[in-house]
């Protein structure tokens, strides 16, 4: 196992497993390398995102929904809308 050599990851354990106690999924942000990564696997994070999975992106390109016009013509968007129906 991959141990962090810092504060910060005692700190993101701690909060990990509080957010587990009470039922709730956790999401890490700024994974910028794999050992980061390893870590949070390891510590049973439930969602990652940053640099190191994917460079920051339109989301029309990931959701064509995000682009589309409504029919007096303004631009809509997919806020507050889930996009995996």
């Amino acid at each position: 196992m991959y141990h962090y050599p810092s504060i910060d990851g005692f700190v993101q354990s701690f909060l990990n497993d509080i957010a587990h106690s009470l039922g709730k999924e956790t999401v890490a942000e700024y994974v910028e390398n794999a050992e980061i990564l390893q870590f949070l696997y390891e510590s049973g994070v439930n969602y990652v995102q940053g640099h190191f999975l994917s460079p920051p992106m339109d989301v029309s390109t990931i959701d064509p929904r995000a682009n589309r016009s409504s029919a007096d013509g303004s631009q809509s968007s997919v806020s507050g809308e889930k996009i995996n129906n």
